[in-house]
């Protein structure tokens, strides 16, 4: 019995491994087998309070396919924006956030997923934030005018008004302290930017502890 065994134990190795490598082959050359390029909002993530979590996974093409140029994030609270492929969301308020991206299928020939959720938990048990780069919600101000948006480095902004308790701030997306500007003297402040990596901004306009303006804006 042992003499015919071993040559069965052969022949089914050399199949499995035949059949293995041909699946592996059909995968990195078969759009049909391929799914990467679909939308995908990523993975359910817990984060703590105010913490960062990154939304949305890279798409990386397959032969004959590609990925979305589009994609709506909703909704836009806590969000760095809502257009992009992988928007950052630092939520200063504890509670379970539930997001949605849409976009186009890319083209892959099996992908017809063109929309997806994301569960966000955030931690704690009472509000983190602080007044500061505590989340990406906008505030808007009409008094407050921020030009240009998108800029190449330096972004003006002009007051209605300005009183001694008057400063600018600038964060970066992680939340960062980059810049800040106080004993202002005039209603129109130049904010220098140039020598930061190009990106999404986040420009503060407070009175006191009373924050008037929160914006985005890019430096490209």
């Amino acid at each position: 019995m042992k003499k015919f065994i071993q040559p069965l134990v052969s022949v089914a190795i050399i199949c499995i491994c035949a059949l293995y490598s041909e699946s592996i082959f059909a995968q990195k050359t078969s759009p049909m087998s391929c799914n990467v390029c679909c939308i995908n909002a990523g993975n359910d993530v817990t984060i703590a309070c105010n913490g960062t979590a990154t939304l949305g996974v890279h798409c990386i093409t397959c032969p004959g396919s590609a990925c979305s140029t589009a994609w709506s994030w909703s909704p836009s609270d806590y969000l760095s924006c809502t257009n992009c492929e992988q928007p950052l969301a630092i939520i200063c308020v504890p509670g379970v956030y539930n997001y949605t991206v849409t976009g186009s299928s890319g083209g892959c020939p099996t992908c017809q997923t063109t929309t997806d959720v994301v569960k966000v938990t955030v931690t704690g048990t009472q509000s983190c934030c602080n007044g500061k780069a505590s989340s990406f919600e906008e505030i808007e101000n009409t008094n407050i005018n921020v030009f240009p948006n998108p800029s190449g480095g330096t972004i003006t902004v002009q007051l209605s008004d300005v009183s001694s308790n008057t400063f600018i701030q600038v964060y970066d997306v992680e939340g960062k302290l980059i810049t800040e500007k106080k004993n202002l003297l005039g209603k129109t402040v130049d904010v220098d930017l140039s020598n930061n990596v190009k990106g999404v901004y986040f420009i503060q306009v407070f009175n006191g502890d009373m924050k008037l303006l929160n914006k985005k804006i890019i430096i490209q």
